[in-house]
């Protein structure tokens, strides 16, 4: 019997190893996705940070835009302005010299 107990023995020890080598193996792929899984968060954390600097340049540009709007459509404005004045300057100088012309020279001889 006791060289039954000592096979017992052998085998309780051999499926020891075998569950220690198990643990070993499944500690390493825990190991393994938990460094996976930090390189992830790091990835994710680097979008963040490039998506907070998209958005503000975003916002900018969108500021600019605004800006140019209203610069445009003030100077579009203004020379529409000047356009009706200067009309209206070509027509009153236009005026002034065919009155002039009809008029003729005055006498100075008098």
């Amino acid at each position: 019997m006791s060289a039954r107990i000592g096979t017992q023995l052998d085998d309780i020890g051999k499926y020891l190893d075998r569950l220690k080598d198990q643990h070993k193996t499944a500690q390493r792929s825990v190991q393994t996705l938990e460094n996976e899984r930090d390189a992830i968060d790091r990835q994710i954390e680097q979008l963040q940070r490039r998506r907070q600097e998209t958005d503000a340049r975003i916002h900018a540009e969108q500021d600019h835009v605004r800006r140019l709007d209203d610069s445009i459509r003030t100077s579009e404005d203004s020379y529409i302005k000047l356009l009706e004045t200067s009309q209206s300057l070509v027509a009153y100088v236009k005026r002034e010299c065919n009155e002039f012309e009809r008029r003729g020279t005055p006498d100075l001889s008098s």
